[in-house]
């Protein structure tokens, strides 16, 4: 009966070592895509930024005032 008990317990943190590892490479490849991701995220915040420095005193720019209008809205 111990020589089962023990079998079972073997087997089990077998198990449990396997799973553990799976989480582990899961964990280490979503911070890998979350790293990628900010990256990504913070380039495109600073091309938006450039593009936006790039259009001020455009002369052909045509102004944009949101749905509402003009009337109403103090920030776009």
């Amino acid at each position: 009966m111990v020589n089962r008990q023990e079998e079972l317990a073997t087997r089990y943190q077998r198990i449990v070592d396997e799973y553990m590892a799976e989480v582990e490479e899961s964990v280490r490849e979503f911070e890998e895509t979350l790293k990628e991701c900010t990256r990504q995220l913070e380039e495109a915040k600073e091309s938006r930024r450039g593009a936006k420095v790039d259009q001020v005193g455009e002369s052909r720019q045509v102004g944009n005032h949101g749905t509402q209008g003009m009337r109403g809205r103090i920030f776009d």
